[in-house]
């Protein structure tokens, strides 16, 4: 059976900075030009466009496809320093020194970032890089017959040692909700990424993923020319290819090897590839056209705009340039370059299986605090400790007026639910003073609440300055407070 219209999938907006180039409402408008059923959005490392899209795909009376395009390493803790050691050691294991013995640091990294770029550049150049260690000796004489002796096992060390260290580069994959539980997943995901693991991009790994069980409701897709399967394919590691697509079937909930409909030369390869490891894996296969501007004339426009973020001009031939194949096709132009009807029914398979909303009421985080106290609980007491040391160095003030509003306004803003609320704001205003920076006395409506100046959310006393709290918050507002 073939189908008339496919849903795109892998898609950036504005969001993907300075590399997506379409807001969300006409990456939508351009879905249902096509007839697309579905639309994903998948940022790099962010998901700010999610309510965007889930909001103007229901108003388009489509279906939307939160996600994201996350970075992965092997191991996201494993950062500057410690990748700074890793090259330390092997300039010092593969004589990378100068006549001191001291490391040749740069040495090894322009070539780490050749064979980043070319893989095929290893042979050519890794013998000029071993060249001292190459004409070393061996230290046991009669271990020469060894094939970890010989020039050709020397550089096969150097290979495995570097394709180790390339493991922890970062690259991209794609992760799509199916559901609430999913999305709150993904977000997961992506805060951790930007906390314990940003590097240059906000990094995670399957490892994490695995060890929160954050991928069960979650689909994964094997991604672009960026991806770490794209990385073990262009260095011929196909037996590793085959194990990370087993540990991403273990992970989430559905794995798909993704085709791009572009005529990018390493792609067309890479395509032909996932055909063969798609049935030699059992593994289904998804197209997609990597969308970066909604519309083929669009092109123009973010080739300057990816100029500008790479700080070059647009005639520079050294840099970066997209395909002008990134841009939302109808089906019959993917046809023309990715002929796989499974492939593109995937892609209305996918589509069925996700239902996602925004929830009904909104989500306020909860603040960390230690012991058993409750929210109500510490913010009454920071309150009331405020107040008191305030009493303390104004003896001037009615005790009795002060105790009274406040003890008004942290029933209501407890019965309200804000108490967590406040204890955020509270931490947040006081490591910035902790961090040295200056903070403002306060404006708008919350300056005429008193258990806010109390906690040194702000700096004015709303009573000496006839400021009311009910601007603020009070149990009739319809809405929530600034």
């Amino acid at each position: 059976m073939v189908t008339n219209t496919i849903n795109h999938i892998h898609v950036h907006g504005e969001d993907s900075a300075l590399d997506g180039y379409n807001k969300v409402k006409d990456l939508v408008a351009r879905a249902v030009e096509i007839g697309s059923t579905a639309l994903g959005l998948t940022d790099h490392g962010v998901m700010s466009g999610i309510p965007d899209l889930i909001t103007e795909c229901k108003k388009a009376g489509i279906k939307p496809l939160p996600g994201c395009e996350i970075y992965m390493t092997k191991d996201r803790t494993i950062k500057g320093e410690q990748l700074k050691k890793i090259r330390e050691i092997l300039c010092i294991r593969y004589r990378i020194t100068d006549n001191k013995g001291k490391p040749k640091m740069k040495v090894l990294s322009d070539f780490i970032s050749k064979v980043k770029k070319d893989f095929n550049v290893f042979e050519q150049e890794a013998p000029q890089v071993l060249k001292d260690y190459l004409m070393e000796a061996p230290a046991d004489l009669f271990s020469i017959n060894d094939f970890d002796d010989t020039p050709e096992g020397k550089i096969e060390k150097f290979r495995k040692d570097i394709l180790e260290y390339l493991d922890h580069d970062t690259y991209h994959m794609v992760l799509i909700a199916i559901n609430n539980q999913g999305l709150e997943d993904l977000y997961e995901i992506v805060s951790d990424a930007h906390i314990n693991g940003f590097y240059g991009d906000p990094r995670t790994d399957l490892a994490f993923i695995r060890s929160k069980n954050l991928g069960k409701n979650i689909i994964a897709t094997s991604a672009c020319l960026g991806s770490y399967f794209a990385h073990l394919i262009r260095t011929n590691q196909i037996d590793r290819a085959k194990e990370f697509i087993q540990e991403c079937k273990e992970t989430f909930h559905t794995f798909y090897l993704e085709k791009q409909a572009t005529r990018i030369p390493e792609q067309l390869e890479l395509n032909k590839i996932i055909d063969q490891l798609a049935e030699e894996t059992n593994t289904p296969k998804i197209v997609t056209t990597d969308v970066h501007f909604a519309r083929k004339e669009e092109h123009g426009i973010h080739d300057i705009m990816v100029a500008a973020a790479m700080n070059k001009c647009i005639q520079d031939e050294d840099r970066y340039h997209y395909a002008v194949d990134h841009y939302m096709k109808t089906v019959e132009e993917v046809r023309e370059i990715v002929d796989d009807e499974e492939a593109i029914q995937n892609t209305l398979k996918l589509a069925e299986i996700v239902d996602v909303d925004l929830p009904k009421e909104p989500l306020f985080p909860k603040a960390i605090i230690e012991g058993d106290e409750t929210p109500e609980e510490l913010l009454r007491k920071k309150a009331w400790n405020g107040l008191f040391q305030y009493c303390l160095k104004r003896k001037d003030i009615d005790y009795n007026t002060y105790a009274n509003r406040l003890q008004y306004e942290l029933d209501v803003i407890c019965s309200l639910g804000f108490s967590d609320y406040f204890l955020i704001e509270e931490d947040m205003i006081n490591a910035t003073k902790r961090a040295g920076f200056l903070v403002g006395p306060g404006r708008g409506s919350a300056a005429g609440s008193l258990v806010a100046f109390a906690v040194g959310i702000t700096t004015l006393d709303p009573i000496e300055n006839d400021l009311l709290f009910e601007r603020f918050l009070n149990p009739e507002r319809a809405g929530y407070p600034d």
